[in-house]
């Protein structure tokens, strides 16, 4: 498991990115220090010819030699900083220019296989066929030689299936997920025979999305989430109550706040939200010893990953649902309890999420209700998800976690857009966890798990990379180090017209 994290891009190719910036970082440090050491030995020589103490000429050129030394070493140090800063950007421009040409090409192949897929689904009816007696034969060959039913055997494949994590926690695989994903939208336009609209070099479709096509990831999603409604993967309205109160410490990093997030356990509560009073700066309207507040919204991850709605508003409706922006049932509760908390319009609001609960926030942070003052995300589908300008993200993944492959890809990572690494737009950081060894096969998806990105947000709060530590900086300056109050609510879904 590696401790290296990547800062910015979002290709295929894994640096350790964050350990040449740290590099960088530390190379200004003895370049400063080096050229503070020049100064005041060129400053004792000054005072060589005049002094009342008698100097010899061996000291005097000692001092001589020693500040032509230091002023080496600085130089030195600062051209090993450019060097280390070139090379980060061009393992970052190399990131960019292949996620473009994939992206590019995903776009075309699927708008292409939409096209022609009759033809393809022709072409490929005798192999399906064939294929599929053979499975048929196989599955009640195996149940027959066993004594057991098809349908016990038919789980055991697909527990076999899921105890090979390594199949689907590929860096590879995930950046082919994500490709195909974007390019579910042109497949779509290619099987209904609407021309493919070119791609525009410099800009990305509506809301942060790469690709040529007119719908987009969200468009997809919505004919998507619309066409399995009958099927009883449907929306209802939701209730929300308190399910607990207590003090909160001031969150100091990245790992405090991974630390309050709200279980996946089934039944749990699936929202926290902090306030803070905080002191109001000066100013003509505002008298002394004023306060402000401020809050943080924690939002968790699926809790119900099954085919049909049932109670929990964390389910496979709302995950459609938010990658589609409609409006799905952990959204509309968040922001219930949002307005329950008694946050208003214009207050000044950190959303924090994890997996679904990302897709939430910035969904929330999208909509532009609430003063956003920054959005973080773990393991999140959300990176196609534009914040408005000025609102400092970061979204932390993993390399081989497939659930924020089903966002698709954004601007930022096919090189469009801005700087993924400015302080005032998005710091993407990823880390890879099983380069030196394979995945857990007792977990069915162990790049996921919310224990993992606790760890590397702990990472994130060690590092000494400098956007990390100014983007670190602006959430323990948030709360302006006060004591607050947590409260928990959970979340259910109700029958249309029933109230809890």
């Amino acid at each position: 498991m590696s401790d290296g994290l990547v800062v910015g891009g979002g290709g295929p190719i894994v640096v350790a990115t964050e350990e040449l910036l740290a590099c960088a970082a530390s190379c200004a440090a003895v370049a400063a220090q080096a050229e503070a050491w020049a100064a005041r030995l060129r400053a004792v020589s000054a005072l060589v010819p005049g002094a009342s103490v008698r100097w010899g000429d061996e000291a005097a050129w000692s001092l001589i030699e020693a500040g032509l030394t230091a002023t080496r070493l600085g130089e030195d140090a600062q051209r090993l900083r450019g060097e280390l800063l070139s090379s980060s950007d061009d393992y970052v421009r190399a990131e960019q220019t292949l996620a473009r040409i994939s992206g590019s090409w995903g776009s075309i192949l699927g708008y292409s296989g939409g096209l022609l897929w009759p033809a393809l689904a022709l072409a490929a009816v005798p192999a399906l066929a064939t294929a599929g007696t053979g499975a048929v034969l196989a599955l009640l060959g195996t149940s027959m030689l066993r004594g057991r039913s098809p349908a016990s055997v038919l789980s055991a494949v697909s527990a076999a299936v899921r105890g090979r994590p390594e199949l689907y926690s590929n860096p590879a695989v995930v950046h082919l997920v994500r490709v195909l994903v974007s390019s579910a939208d042109d497949a779509m336009l290619g099987a209904a025979r609407i021309p493919r609209a070119p791609e525009r070099s410099g800009s990305g479709r509506s809301g942060g999305e790469s690709g040529a096509g007119a719908l987009g990831i969200t468009g997809a999603a919505t004919v998507v989430s619309w066409a399995v409604r009958p099927a009883g993967l449907g929306e209802t309205p939701v209730a929300v109550r308190r399910a607990g109160v207590s003090v909160a410490a001031p969150p100091r990093g990245y790992a405090e706040l991974a630390a309050r997030m709200p279980s996946s356990a089934s039944g749990s509560a699936q929202i926290r939200i902090e306030r803070y009073e905080v002191p109001a700066p000066p100013s003509a309207s505002t008298p002394t010893g004023a306060h402000r507040t401020r809050w943080i919204v924690y939002t968790g991850g699926t809790i119900d990953s099954g085919l049909r709605t049932a109670s929990e508003p964390w389910d496979m409706a709302s995950n459609l649902a938010g990658i589609a922006d409609d409006g799905g049932g952990s959204y509309r509760a968040t922001l219930e309890a949002m307005r329950a908390a008694g946050i208003e319009q214009g207050d000044e609001v950190l959303s924090v999420g994890y997996s679904q609960g990302g897709l939430v926030a910035a969904r929330i942070v999208e909509s532009g209700e609430f003063a956003s003052a920054g959005l973080v995300t773990f393991g999140s589908p959300s990176e196609q998800i534009a914040a408005p300008e000025g609102v400092p993200v970061t979204a932390i993944r993993h390399e081989e976690d497939l659930i924020p492959a089903l966002g698709g890809m954004a601007d930022a990572e096919a090189g469009r857009g801005s700087d993924p690494g400015a302080v005032d737009g998005r710091l993407t950081v990823r880390r890879a966890l099983f380069d030196e060894s394979p995945p857990p096969s007792d977990e069915a998806f162990p790049a996921h798990s919310f224990e993992r990105y606790r760890e590397t947000a702990a990472l994130l709060d060690e590092s000494g990379e400098e956007r990390i530590s100014r983007a670190r900086e602006g959430i323990e300056t948030f709360t302006a180090g006060a004591h607050g109050t947590s409260v928990l609510y959970r979340a259910t879904r109700v029958e249309q017209g029933e109230t809890r």
